[in-house]
């Protein structure tokens, strides 16, 4: 699994990432017919995974997806 740090190593790793953000944030959403994160829009959702990795850079990138995904759906963004 890909790292907060290894994610925004090179512009390839990055987009990668980004991919991989957006589509873990639709299939966590899709099977519940739920809408987290559509305040943020896609960029907001970046933006936030990116905050959220820069004082942690060795956290997984899975690690920190699921802990916003989960933050937003607490909130009803």
């Amino acid at each position: 699994m890909m790292r907060c740090d290894e994610w925004l190593s090179s512009p390839s790793k990055t987009e990668e990432g980004n991919s991989w953000i957006l589509g873990y944030w639709t299939a966590t959403n899709e099977p519940h017919l739920k809408f987290v994160g559509r305040q943020l829009g896609p960029d907001g959702i970046i933006k936030q995974v990116k905050k959220e990795c820069a004082p942690q850079p060795r956290m997984p990138l899975l690690a920190v997806a699921a802990s916003l995904y989960r933050k937003a759906e607490k909130v009803g963004q």
